[in-house]
């Protein structure tokens, strides 16, 4: 990997710092939403671009609380996931320039992706629908530190273990920053550039994205960043910053200027053209026909009763989020360097400070709904087919109510099926298969339900699950001990945890499933986890 230039930041402040943080554009109302930032403490920087024009930036806290250095307009934060919008870009001005297709397959340019009988394509993997295992949750099943280094070998050392996807490639949305990653590489063995340096040529320079940089090596120097904060017991901070040698999914540091000149690019080009940003916000199509909310790192939604374009960021202490408004031509940056922050909500209130308020659109409210002796509804205990999410439908006089991996909460009926509205599950009738079921959570696809067996099983069932178990493709092991008549799962790394019975073989820690496999004494085991389904572990001791 080439080493890092540092000229690729440049040391001198933006021309817009120094305007903004003067105050001669005061925006009081945006003031007043960062107001509660203690001034010592660390904070955030937030950005306003007007018509594709910087209106605001300002600074709010510290950037350096060891050494004083409080946080400016041009103050660089690791952003995050919203640094994936950055990596689709890169891709689309690849497919544009005719070195790929965003239906390649990937395994054209990753040849160490396993072949999982099933083509996985570029387009998967930009819309999250390819069905690989997010990395971070198979790493973190061996009690891999969150805050240690990464490296791209050891990511595709890793991704090359997996013997089986979450669900059938197209098929479902469901977030993983394995698919990110992989397109970093893709960009490197295609362009034969890192993503860095690709993104620094095609789209930092041209919009003059000085303060922007992917961190591709841990050791590399980013001039004036931001560190990044927790807190701890004992009211006391300490350093969370990220020590990652892959990029895509995240790795990405710039400033909150930086952010608002990207995203006016979408008014007046610098980088790339019209089709290619149109390409970058159209929504992804699953295999059944549904539309999901995710384009190409950028996720469509509402706020206020406008549409919006948005994607955020967390990971060690750094929060981030870029909202934009398109018809109203408005677009906020903010970016933190406190794990307890919310960007997300920052970003709103600016949004509300500064467009009108629109009237609220009726919604129905969730009252107790009349189930009728003769409608057929799920109950019972149900299992997703393949990502293992489960729930739980019962009868409560007139009424359902659901629980599983969250509170008991009332269900609505609907023409096809019942609606757990807290949880954005939607439970319907299968279209051509009658006494059949399918779950869709958010609008992100379609999985068949399974009913499952919850019978307890005896303490000499639970006995036989005592074990040592290890995982081929994770490389990770975890142990199964009965404490207090209870199973408990221990894995490195990570505190004790209580599973319930969720049948006389399936355990489950919230939304952690444990399945035994075979019969007692079980030699293997698979995990699921809400990014990463079906992980196999197999007897190492007794």
């Amino acid at each position: 990997m080439p080493r890092p230039r540092l000229l690729l930041l440049a040391l001198a402040a933006s021309p817009f710092a120094s305007v903004a943080q003067s105050g001669s554009s005061p925006r009081p109302a945006v003031d007043a939403v960062f107001a509660s930032i203690d001034a010592k403490g660390p904070g955030c920087a937030v950005g306003i671009g007007e018509g594709g024009r910087l209106t605001y930036a300002r600074g709010f806290g510290m950037a350096d609380i060891e050494h004083g250095v409080s946080i400016t307009a041009s103050t660089p934060f690791y952003i995050a996931s919203t640094s994936k919008q950055f990596a689709a870009f890169a891709i689309v001005l690849l497919a544009r320039d005719g070195r790929l297709s965003l239906d390649d397959e990937v395994r054209k340019h990753v040849p160490e992706l396993a072949d999982f009988g099933t083509p996985i394509t570029i387009r998967h993997l930009l819309h999250h629908t390819s069905g690989l295992r997010d990395y971070f949750e198979v790493l973190g099943s061996r009690g891999w530190p969150f805050d240690g280094t990464l490296t791209e070998e050891e990511f595709l050392r890793i991704v090359g273990r997996q013997r089986e996807l979450n669900f059938p490639p197209g098929s479902q949305h469901l977030y993983s920053n394995t698919g990110y990653v992989l397109l970093s590489i893709i960009v490197q063995r295609v362009r034969g550039q890192s993503l860095r340096q690709f993104a620094q040529e095609r789209i930092f320079a041209p919009l003059g994205m000085e303060r922007s940089v992917f961190r591709d090596d841990h050791r590399m120097l980013v001039p004036d960043r931001a560190l990044a904060y927790e807190m701890i017991p004992g009211n006391a901070l300490r350093l969370s910053v990220p020590q990652f040698d892959v990029v895509g999914d995240g790795g990405l540091y710039a400033s909150v200027e930086d952010l608002v000149r990207w995203a006016g690019n979408a008014y007046t080009p610098k980088s790339g053209d019209a089709r290619d940003w149109a390409t970058l916000i159209t929504r992804g199509v699953l295999t059944s026909g549904d539309t999901i909310p995710y384009a190409l790192g950028i996720s469509h939604g509402t706020w206020g009763g406008r549409a919006t374009l948005a994607h955020g960021g967390a990971f060690g202490g750094y929060r981030a989020e870029l909202l934009r408004v398109p018809e109203a031509r408005l677009d906020v940056a903010v970016l933190c360097n406190f794990a307890g922050a919310d960007p997300t909500g920052y970003a709103r209130r600016v949004v509300d400070a500064l467009l009108p308020p629109r009237p609220a659109a009726a919604t129905a409210t969730a009252g107790r709904t009349a189930v009728r002796p003769e409608e057929a509804v799920p109950t019972g205990t149900w299992l997703a087919r393949w990502t293992e999410r489960w729930v739980r439908i019962a009868r409560d006089g007139d009424s359902l109510v659901a629980s599983g991996p969250f509170a008991r909460t009332r269900v609505l009926l609907t023409d096809r099926g019942v609606e757990i509205p807290s949880q954005r599950i939607t439970i319907q009738r299968h279209p051509t298969r009658a006494g059949e079921w399918e779950m869709s959570l958010g609008g992100a696809g379609r999985e068949p339900l399974v009913p499952i067996d919850t019978t307890v099983p005896r303490q000499g069932a639970i006995a036989a699950t005592m074990g040592e178990f290890t995982s081929p493709e994770s490389e990770g092991r975890l142990t199964l001990i009965v404490e207090s008549g209870q199973l408990t799962l221990r894995r490195p790394g990570v505190p004790p945890t209580r599973l319930a019975p969720l049948g006389p073989n399936r355990f489950t820690a919230g939304p952690v499933v444990v399945t035994m496999l075979g019969q007692a004494p079980f030699d293997s085991l698979r995990v699921s986890s809400p990014r990463a389904s079906r992980v196999k572990f197999v007897r190492v001791t007794r």
